[in-house]
């Protein structure tokens, strides 16, 4: 018997045992398809078989819902927000949609610190002097080079990453500003 099939497209990771050992037992199967496979997707979609679909950057457009077999029950975006999905087409064909609200929220914060750190020691600066003079450069931090400690942090925004970001930050500065 076939089972049904739970489709992936285009992940930007290749690891999926987890995924295929947990859907082992039941009547599903995983099924990715990736970047590189040269299949038509939208012939592909219309699978009978397909009951769920799972993006990350995948594009879901009205044309593609409309090819999508009917029996496809949901459509699952690894993310934050549904803007790679057309909303309207799914409701039209009764479709849920699902998302992954805190998809990401640790390693965006976590970029955002070291992007902080990075920025507030010039790294980038002391780096091209090292590649270009082979030297490091110590004028490079001038007289306005302050301990993080001393300086207060403003945030625009403090939903999940935001507030994720801050509670990172707070041993580092002396004060947290934020805007919401």
């Amino acid at each position: 018997m076939n089972k049904q099939k739970i489709v992936l497209l285009k992940p930007g990771f290749s690891d999926f045992s987890i995924e295929h050992n947990i859907l082992s037992s039941t009547p599903y199967e995983l099924d990715v398809v990736r970047a590189s496979d040269d299949i038509d997707l939208l012939s592909y979609l219309s699978n009978p078989l397909i009951v769920a679909i799972i993006t990350i950057r995948t594009l879901i457009t009205a044309e593609m819902i409309e090819r999508i077999s009917p029996f496809c029950r949901v459509i699952t975006r690894l993310g934050v927000g549904f803007d790679s999905i057309d909303i309207k087409a799914c409701l039209q064909r009764n479709i849920m949609i699902c998302y992954v609200p805190d998809y990401g929220t640790n390693e965006v914060a976590d970029h955002a610190v070291a992007l902080l750190f990075a920025a507030h020691r010039r790294l980038s600066m002391f780096h091209r002097s090292i590649v270009e003079q082979n030297v490091w450069n110590h004028e490079i931090t001038g007289k306005d080079l302050h301990s993080l400690n001393t300086l207060n942090l403003g945030i625009i925004g403090m939903g999940r990453i935001g507030s994720c970001f801050a509670t990172k930050m707070r041993p580092f500065v002396k004060q947290i500003f934020s805007y919401d």
